[in-house]
């Protein structure tokens, strides 16, 4: 699996957070090993959707496999959590893939 872009929108994607979101993507790029081309799109964003409710991060992961486009996304009030949960969605829908292909 070949991850294409870690993007940020009104956020730094620093160095820690980019090493963060690869860890956590080697599980799925575990079960996709043998799917080739297999290219992964992270965007990750930092939103204000209302004045009181605060900062919300909001974390999106296409994976193009062969035949299939897979997309996860998750939004949370701290980034790490965000990116965690989105990764868990894309690796269910990684292993639903693996088992019908």
């Amino acid at each position: 699996m070949r991850i294409t872009e870690i993007h940020g929108t009104h956020l730094e994607v620093t160095g820690p957070i980019r090493q963060y979101v690869e860890n956590r993507l080697s599980h799925v790029a575990k079960v996709v090993g043998r799917f080739e081309p297999c290219d992964l799109r992270v965007e990750l964003e930092k939103t204000v959707p209302a004045q009181k409710k605060g900062v919300i991060y909001l974390a999106k992961l296409n994976l193009v496999l062969p035949g299939e486009h897979l997309h996860a996304e998750s939004d949370k009030e701290v980034l790490y959590d965000a990116v965690d949960e989105a990764v868990h969605k894309l690796a269910r829908q990684a292993k639903k893939y693996k088992e019908t292909h």
